[in-house]
């Protein structure tokens, strides 16, 4: 029987059937994978745990997350939602939980081992913390994050040698957090040489960061060299301005934080990370949590100042003074607004309201002396600088500012001032001149 269809025709209709059954194949083994995946965000969803004392915002989000997982499509998402939930609020079991279905789901994705990690870094046992970065970082070599991670949670277990290697990279030369670590750990060992160097390296990638100064400060002792721990000490305390880790993976999380400490600790870092408008949106959150929040209105007022807004940061330093009327800095942040505006007559008035009231007294009147200074007023400026000793008699500020005031008053006494001042700085460049002239 003759066919219709020329000869060329057949292997076209085999490679057609062939793909279509391909197709079949792979639709089905679609069709399983998704299953197996859908099982997998299931088995994730986490209970609910003791919520009661939260926000009614916090458990409408959580209720929002868990009825999102009812649906279909976009569980996922919602699975993931509810892991940053839980993660941004603290509740670490609830989170990991849901971090480990998600890890199942997509296992070549160092997210996950990641938040994994990460969630669980501040307990005690290390042991999940380690096996969890160890993951990450064999998705993701080349993350120097992960890598310190890593290597902070070695040294947290104890195992100093393991921590070392990690830390061992040319990659990370620029990175003021490994050989800042590395001191640690040496000064851990009493190796106190090795760690001055390894603090030395960190403080000149990144003098701000305030934990190296206190730790090279603790070597210089170990080695004899207590000269040096002074210095850096008084170093310390000129640092304006303090680093902190930022770790875009937990940067995200503060979107869904409703703990009032949590949401301080990520405005601090929004600040660090030039983002002063998402760091006043998180504390202005933090308010409508709790009008009586002292530490959000104080931060919220110290934004608003370095940002210019001073409308706003009167506001809130008032706020703030509401709340906590004997707080020192609530009078020292509202005559720093009228001192940037040049109302001296203003900011000396809150500095004089505040002594009345406040038990931290220093700050207040060496504040007061500079800005009398300013006005033009030394006679007041010296007794207010005098009056520090009253409250603490070796303050090292009050030191230098009366000594440079008596310069062309009573030199005699400037330079016992000075003197006594260069013993807990004594490489401060200025004060070393003028003693040098005197």
């Amino acid at each position: 029987m003759k066919t219709l269809l020329p000869k060329q025709a057949y292997p076209l209709i085999l490679s057609l059937l062939m793909l279509i059954g391909l197709m079949v194949g792979l639709d089905y083994l679609s069709d399983e994978k998704a299953y197996e995946s859908e099982a997998l965000i299931l088995h994730g969803i986490p209970s609910v745990p003791a919520i009661g004392g939260w926000s009614e915002t916090f458990r409408a989000e959580l209720k929002k997350s868990y009825s999102d997982l009812l649906e279909k499509e976009g569980r996922e998402q919602a699975l993931e939602n509810l892991a940053y939930l839980y993660h941004a609020n603290g509740f670490a079991e609830e989170a990991q939980h849901a971090y480990l279905a998600l890890r199942l789901a997509h296992p070549f994705e160092a997210r996950w081992p990641y938040l994994i990690g990460a969630v669980k870094s501040d307990y005690s046992d290390q042991t999940e913390v380690i096996k969890s970065f160890e993951t990450a970082l064999s998705l993701e070599p080349d993350s120097k994050l992960t890598r310190y991670r890593l290597a902070r949670s070695y040294f947290k277990d104890g195992n100093f040698s393991e921590a070392n290697e990690i830390l061992d990279t040319t990659e990370a030369s620029d990175d003021p957090w490994f050989p800042l670590l590395k001191g640690e750990i040496a000064l851990k060992e009493e190796r106190f040489e090795e760690a001055v160097e390894y603090l030395r390296q960190s403080m000149e990638i990144d003098p701000n960061i305030k934990d190296v100064y206190e730790l090279i400060a603790e070597a210089y002792l170990n080695v004899g060299d207590s000269k040096s721990s002074r210095e850096v000490l008084w170093r310390m305390n000129q640092v304006e301005s303090e680093s902190e880790l930022v770790d875009p993976r937990l940067l995200q999380l503060r979107e869904y934080c409703y703990d009032n400490y949590k949401l301080r600790r990520f405005a601090r870092v929004s600040i660090l990370n030039d983002e002063p408008l998402v760091a006043l949106d998180l504390l202005k959150r933090a308010l409508e949590i709790d009008p009586e929040d002292f530490e959000a209105c104080l931060m919220l007022a110290e934004v608003a100042r370095e940002s210019g807004s001073f409308g706003l940061a009167i506001e809130f330093f008032k706020r703030a003074r509401d709340i906590d009327s004997r707080d020192d800095q609530t009078y020292l942040g509202l005559a720093g607004v009228h001192v940037a505006n040049s109302e001296y007559k203003e900011a000396i008035r809150e500095l004089e309201q505040g002594l009345q009231v406040s038990f931290h007294r220093s700050e207040l009147l060496i504040e007061l002396g500079d800005i009398l200074l300013r006005a033009g007023n030394t006679t007041e400026a010296e007794e207010a600088f005098r009056a520090v000793f009253e409250e603490d008699a070796g303050n090292p500020l009050a030191l230098k500012r009366l000594g440079l005031l008596l310069f062309d008053k009573s030199r005699d006494e400037a330079r016992e001032l000075l003197e006594t001042y260069l013993r807990s700085a004594p490489n401060d460049a200025e004060v070393v001149s003028i003693l040098s002239d005197l």
